[in-house]
């Protein structure tokens, strides 16, 4: 950067918006949807609750049972009593797919009815295969004010298939006063983020004007690509440090069992190993859309970093009952980085081997063409539906929300493909089938 000052006002712009974007966008979507007591550490809070519930409830019980007339005892007592210890704060409860109810804890005197809002959304989305969760204020007998997320109980005819409704599974949490605090200073904190934002443009502008016209071109689009940059990752940086801060404020509370805070500390073990590989795919991400500059280009046998790639996950995708073979020539130089490549198979081969089932296969093969070299990653996985494809290799987009979260992934995987690939003055391109599996191509130029 030729400008210190535009460099430290960068900095200052991107570690304002990385800590108080979460924070922001949170509050920003409890306001529009008229829930000024809702905030967003309980919000994810909630949601966490409300995904465990949902899991272990289908886990445990089939749909038979769980909307049996009327439904099972032994499904509420098992509501009851398992879960207190671990929700001495949240309450869960569940319904069948009439919307009888199936059980809930102890820590709330008179269940909640199901609203006819949140039954009628969860079913419209749950009926375009999507699992839609509904936040809800809500009061309890008592009139105290609680803060509830529903979202659906449901099954899969086929991995990849059509959802079923199931039931309806909810979880809830009285709503403090320091919430509403918490608001407040929250939204004065990102006032102040968008002043020194506003600022540190206005500064940029001032001193791109004294430069020369192709140097003004080119830091106009290094300013673009960096607000991109910054924008997604104060969004993804924002779920796992919202939701550290809430497991934290539940936990200082009131005093709790050792058990209550090794549950927490749990959790936020799991939030910070998903902070930990962020970073790490984000400074991957930093890296490539640095493009050719940053790459240690020398000539590289693909052909047989192809063999090696497959040969070491072997032992992985053998524990999932799954084949890797790789179809490549003797030898096949071209002018490229390595590790670079290396990134770029480990990527589609980890999401390859994730979404195979057993008994499945994957493979490798390398063609050489007049003029490029043809790099194919093809399964027999679970695929990917059509109006999902043209997204893929957007920054942060996830096929499967829930599944992803779930597992860690941030949506950065093929976007880092993506860029190393055209990086190389490659290109990719995707085809996939549900059901019967996806190929990904990728041509390199061989000089």
């Amino acid at each position: 950067m030729k400008h210190p000052l535009l460099s430290l006002g960068l900095v200052l712009s991107l570690l304002l918006v990385m800590v108080f974007g979460g924070v922001f966008w949170g509050l920003r979507r409890a306001v529009a949807a008229d829930v000024p007591a809702e905030t967003a550490y309980i919000d994810l809070v909630l949601r966490d609750r409300v995904l465990n519930f949902s899991d272990m409830l289908k886990n445990r019980y089939p749909s038979e049972t769980i909307n049996f007339q009327p439904p099972g005892p032994q499904i509420a007592h098992w509501i009851a009593r398992g879960f207190a210890p671990l929700n001495p704060d949240v309450f869960l409860q569940a319904w069948n797919r009439n919307g009888q109810p199936l059980g809930h804890t102890l820590n709330i005197a008179q269940p909640l009815p199901l609203t006819d809002a949140a039954r009628t959304a969860i079913t419209n989305a749950l009926a375009t295969n999507e699992a839609r969760h509904v936040v809800e204020a809500r009061t309890l007998p008592d009139g105290t004010a609680v803060k509830v997320t529903t979202y659906p109980l449901y099954e899969r005819t086929k991995p990849g298939g059509r959802m079923v409704l199931m039931g309806f599974v909810a979880a809830g949490l009285p709503v403090p006063e320091a919430a509403r605090r918490f608001t407040r200073v929250a939204w004065v904190l990102a006032v102040a983020g968008l002043v020194v934002l506003a600022t540190n443009l206005a500064l940029t502008a001032w001193m791109l004007r004294s430069a020369r016209l192709a140097a003004e071109a080119e830091e106009v689009r290094q300013q673009r690509q960096i607000a991109d940059f910054v924008a997604d990752a104060a969004h993804e940086l924002g779920t796992p440090l919202t939701v550290l801060r809430g497991e934290i404020e539940l936990a200082l509370r009131r005093e709790r069992l050792a058990e209550d805070y090794r549950n927490a500390l749990v959790v936020c073990r799991e939030e910070t190993g998903r902070l930990t590989r962020l970073a790490a795919h984000l400074l991957q991400l930093a890296s490539a859309d640095a493009g050719q500059s940053l790459l240690a280009v020398k000539e590289t046998d693909l052909a047989l970093l192809c063999g090696e790639m497959a040969a070491s996950w072997q032992l992985q995708a053998g524990e999932r009952g799954i084949s890797i073979k790789c179809d490549a020539p003797e030898s096949l130089f071209l002018s490229a980085d390595a590790a670079a490549l290396e990134r770029i198979l480990q990527n589609l081969l980890d999401n390859a081997v994730r979404h195979t089932p057993r008994g499945g296969s994957v493979a490798i093969s390398l063609t050489k063409g007049s003029k490029e070299a043809i790099l194919r990653v093809t399964d027999t996985g679970e695929g990917i539906a059509a109006a999902h494809l043209p997204k893929i290799f957007q920054r942060f987009y996830r096929v499967d929300q829930a599944r992803s979260r779930a597992q860690g992934g941030a949506g950065l995987g093929l976007a880092i493909v993506k860029a190393l690939v055209e990086a190389h003055g490659g290109t990719i391109t995707v085809a996939s089938e549900t059901g019967k599996g996806t190929r990904f191509e990728m041509i390199f130029p061989v000089s």
